[in-house]
């Protein structure tokens, strides 16, 4: 159900619809939501598709991004609690030492504040259901691409849920 909500003129954010009329949606060219919208908000011209445009992933990367997805298991995806729309940190594991006998682990932060844009087929950001995954669908530059592509081969990967508010990009250095 759609309502028109008043508001000041001073808090109308730029690029938000007055009226109906002018989110350009019909029954022959339906714009959808990228995001969830939740009653109350503004509903930006950038939080929509185009006229007739199918809702794909695609759609919702932003530019310079690539959809890049990830093996992962009930451990690595943090039991299941990692849904679409969660941002995540993905931690490196490697074995400094392959050549020697004694094995040298260790782990790093590859990347950090990652969009998770699906899981397995499910890209709903509105499912809340904990399940586990075998793969998960994330947002990355063509260069975090090459790292993820490289690290997968070499050694496993894990992700690490961050909180709602917490986008953060924190300095780590490898622990031993």
């Amino acid at each position: 159900r759609m309502e028109i909500e008043e508001w000041p003129v001073d808090s109308v954010p730029e690029g938000s619809f007055s009226s109906l009329d002018q989110v350009g949606s019909n029954e022959f060219a339906v714009r959808r939501a990228l995001m969830p919208i939740e009653p109350g908000d503004a509903i930006l011209d950038t939080a929509l598709t185009e006229a007739g445009v199918r809702l794909t992933l695609s759609a919702r990367l932003l530019p310079g991004y690539r959809a890049y997805s990830l093996r992962m298991t009930d451990v690595t995806g943090v039991g299941g609690f990692v849904l679409p729309g969660d941002r995540i940190d993905i931690l490196f594991t490697w074995d400094q030492a392959p050549e020697s006998r004694q094995v040298n682990l260790i782990t790093e932060v590859l990347l950090q504040d990652v969009e998770v844009l699906g899981l397995d087929l499910n890209d709903d950001l509105a499912d809340e259901d904990p399940a586990t995954f075998k793969t998960a669908t994330v947002a990355v530059s063509v260069n975090d691409a090459q790292k993820l592509s490289l690290a997968a081969q070499v050694g496993t990967l894990a992700f690490v849920l961050r909180g709602i508010e917490d986008r953060d990009i924190a300095e780590f250095s490898p622990e031993r």
